[in-house]
Parts: structure tokens; sequence; C-alpha cells
């Protein structure tokens, strides 16, 4: 696994930034309730939008010289933490030549008709399933005259833009060399942690590798790691680029740090062979400069915005009837 570095840098004079970090047919609610334990950011997980031919749709097998006509309908739910506008998920078709099943390419590329709400967390730490939505493809049948039987692999390409939330927490100090505290007092917190835990929302892509450390007198430095947390068949690109894989649209994620002050943000390139293996390291620093400290913990979100493309798989037989 190849490991690139960005660097990004958050300057903090008071609270003055003088730089900032480089670097189907129809919608269904969830309605279902799952019992949860409460103090947790997020539900957690690294599925965006599932989905799932429904049983039947398509068959097994079919006939053929249009003798037997068959729909294929693909259940997408929203499992993780992202809402979803509607013509921003996609589902296209693929494995099959159209024609020779009554249709077109375009018929068979729908975008969604209704947004697709995320799963959520309720005040009492219980889960709220996100909504689904049906992509019916209607009335195909195979027109030609085969003899014995043929497979076809079916194949729906997703594609939809989504997105991550994740939380950290610096440790502040006022003395962060701990040139005056005494021998065997223990500071509030550590400010230099290789291990800094770390929360994500639902999504396929995960902030990992947080870390923190002192590189001055008055200067925090804080890293963290973007990660393929799914299969790594699946592709990352610009947001809403329609799951472009133009090498200048591939394997980019928008990233925004917030501190509390005006947010840092941009794009972040995942450079190698395959997105999927690839992780991306981000590095920021806070300077504080000659402004009066206290100890305390500050809470860091980073979000994360990105198209998303996975894929379902499944066979169609077609079969010769006389």
């Amino acid at each position: 696994m190849k490991n690139k570095t960005i660097f990004l840098t958050i300057l903090l004079i008071v609270t003055l930034i003088l730089a900032s970090c480089e670097g189907g047919s129809s919608g269904q609610p969830g309605g279902k309730t799952t019992a949860g334990a409460q103090g947790k950011a997020f539900i957690g997980g690294d599925i965006g939008l599932e989905g799932v031919f429904l049983t039947g749709t398509p068959p097994a097998e079919t006939l053929d010289n249009s003798n037997e006509p068959f729909d294929i309908t693909l259940k997408v739910e929203n499992k993780g933490e992202w809402d979803v506008n509607d013509v921003e998920s996609n589902v296209e078709i693929v494995g099959i030549q159209p024609e020779e099943f009554d249709t077109t390419r375009i018929a068979l590329n729908k975008n969604a008709t209704e947004s697709l709400t995320g799963a959520k967390l309720d005040s009492q730490g219980n889960t709220i399933a996100g909504s689904i939505f049906y992509y019916d493809f209607k009335d195909l049948k195979y027109n030609k005259n085969i003899t014995g039987s043929y497979s076809f692999p079916l194949r729906a390409n997703m594609c939809y833009t989504y997105g991550t939330k994740a939380t950290a927490q610096l440790c502040i100090l006022a003395d962060l060399t701990g040139k005056t505290r005494k021998t065997g007092e223990t500071p509030l917190c550590e400010p230099t942690d290789t291990n800094v835990p770390v929360e994500n929302s639902g999504s396929p892509v995960h902030v990992t590798n947080f870390a923190q450390s002192v590189t001055g007198t008055n200067k925090v430095s804080f890293s963290f790691n973007i990660k393929n947390a799914g299969n790594s068949d699946n592709r990352v690109s610009e947001k809403k680029s329609k799951c472009n894989s133009e090498p200048s649209k591939k394997d980019k994620i928008y990233v925004k740090v917030d501190i509390g002050l005006p947010k840092t943000e941009g794009y972040v390139k995942l450079f190698g062979e395959t997105s999927g293996s690839e992780e991306r390291a981000v590095y920021c620093t806070i300077d504080f400069g000659t402004t009066e400290k206290s100890d305390f913990k500050k809470q860091v979100n980073i979000e994360l915005t990105y198209d998303f493309k996975q894929f379902v798989n499944t066979d169609l037989l077609v079969k010769h009837v006389e």
C-alpha cells in the first residue's frame, strides 16, 4: 500500500487565520429504529449505499426469441449517515447489449427520483434506518434465436455523491512543552499522542490514524489518513463528477477541516494505480503565537465529500425454446 502525503497549515494568531490548509419506483423512509448506546457521535460502519437485486428480478434464467419478458429491480438502501439527493444517485445496467433485450442504453441508465436519507441517531442513541429506493428496468426480453443456452453477466453500476464526517479531540495546554510542569505532575491531557481516538460517520471512506504532536513552544501539529474503508474494487472520484474516471477527476476527495475558526478546505488527491488500496496522509499545524492559553481539549471536525462507484453482480441464463 502506497502512502502519499499532503501538507496543510493552519496558522492562528489570536482569532485570525493567516494561512489555510494546503496540501425504482418509490422512495421509502427508513422508519425502523434500533436501540443503541448513547454517547456516540455516529452510528459508524463502512457502507454508504447498498444495492441488491430483488429475488427473481432478474430471474435466474429466461427464454430466447422474446418468449419470456422479465424485469430487473435493484433495491438501494442508504446504510450510511449522509443524505443523497435524487440526482446524485445513478444506476446503470451493463453486461448485455440493449438491442438484444428490446431496450436502449438510455433506458438502462437511471437516476433516483427521490432523495435517499441517511441513517440517523436519535437523542436516545437509537438508530433510525436510512431510506430505500427501487430502480426498476421493465419488460426486457431476449429477442435472438440461440442454440442451447448462453449466460450473461449482469452488473448494476452504482454511482453516487457521498460524504464522511469525522471527529477527534486535540489536547491544548498552556505549557505545551512541559517546561513549567512539576516533576510527577500529570497534565490534563497528552499533547503528543500517536493514537488519538477518531469517530467516523457511516460511510465508505474513513479518517484514520489521527495523531497529534508538539512542534514548538506555541505550536501543535496533527495528522490523519484518508482511506477507502470498503471493497478495493470500488472507486472514488471528484464530487458531483458522475464518477468521472479521467485523471483530473479520479481519486479526488474534498476535505474540510474545522477547529472552530474559518474552515480550511481543498481537494486531496489519492495517487496510485488503484484508488481502492490508497491512503493519503494530511498534516495541519496550529500556531498560537503569543496568545495566552489554558489547558483544554478542542474538537476537530473533518468532512470529506466525493463520488463513489460500486457495483452489484448477478448472472442471467438464456435458454433456447422450440
